[in-house]
């Protein structure tokens, strides 16, 4: 079962550091990014909590954000890393969407996902779901026990974003408070936005059709992030 508190109001015991979610990715918070897209990555982890108890082949780690302090809300994000040996499909089908098909196949993405508070639920209280969503080891060859994390097929999610280890990524959803979330559009764009940049991505695309606030506003936040990334690069 995946070890984590549900009630967004509450620190998990076990966790040695909450973060500020609004300064989350900024330089120096929690880390300064100095390198390379995945070199970036894996500094960024050294201050993650490994989640241990995720299943076999798909390494998880969480942060704990605090959106504000009075009165206190707290947020989870989760890293998953998910190697090819455990993807559906070797070649990935938003990249063919979008015309980076004649790309090298990566080793690794890295999804990034806000869970919304029906997607912790659900893998809280599904033990097949967390502990081990499919045994890799005992039939490697069956495609449907890939080991890959129900939390990453789930949709509904308040954010999803997934970056490929050549720095290209893909914004997969966000959903503001009109579903139900915690935050607001603009709030998880400009979240998005500091952990492209600070990540150094090379080229993020965005699949916004799980959007349902502030469209317009989203809409030129990614074209900003875009943009910026391809100065960086």
């Amino acid at each position: 079962m995946l070890n984590v508190d549900v009630i967004g109001n509450k620190k998990r015991k076990r966790c040695g550091r909450v973060f500020r979610f609004k300064n989350f990715g900024e330089p120096g918070y929690p880390v300064m990014f100095t390198g390379p897209f995945r070199e970036n990555v894996n500094a960024l982890l050294e201050y993650a909590n490994l989640e241990s108890n995720l299943g076999m082949g798909m390494p998880m780690w969480s942060f704990q954000l605090e959106v504000h302090h009075h009165p206190p809300l707290h947020i989870f994000l989760f890293v998953i890393e998910e190697p090819i040996e455990a993807s559906l499909n070797r070649h990935c089908k938003h990249c063919q969407y979008v015309g980076w098909g004649h790309h090298f196949i990566c080793n690794k993405k890295y999804h990034f996902v806000l869970p919304s508070k029906e997607a912790l639920a659900t893998c809280s209280s599904c033990e097949g779901c967390c502990d081990a969503i499919a045994t890799m080891n005992n039939n490697n060859n069956n495609n449907n026990n890939n080991g890959k994390s129900k939390l990453i097929e789930l949709q509904g999610h308040m954010m999803h974003g997934v970056f490929h280890s050549n720095g290209f990524g893909h914004l997969l959803c966000v959903n503001g408070l009109e579903t139900g979330s915690n935050l607001a559009g603009n709030q998880i764009m400009d979240f998005w936005n500091r952990l492209c940049i600070g990540l150094q991505a090379r080229l993020v695309h965005s699949f916004l059709k799980y959007i349902n606030v502030d469209s317009v506003l989203n809409f030129l936040y990614v074209s900003i992030v875009v943009k910026r990334l391809q100065l960086l690069t």
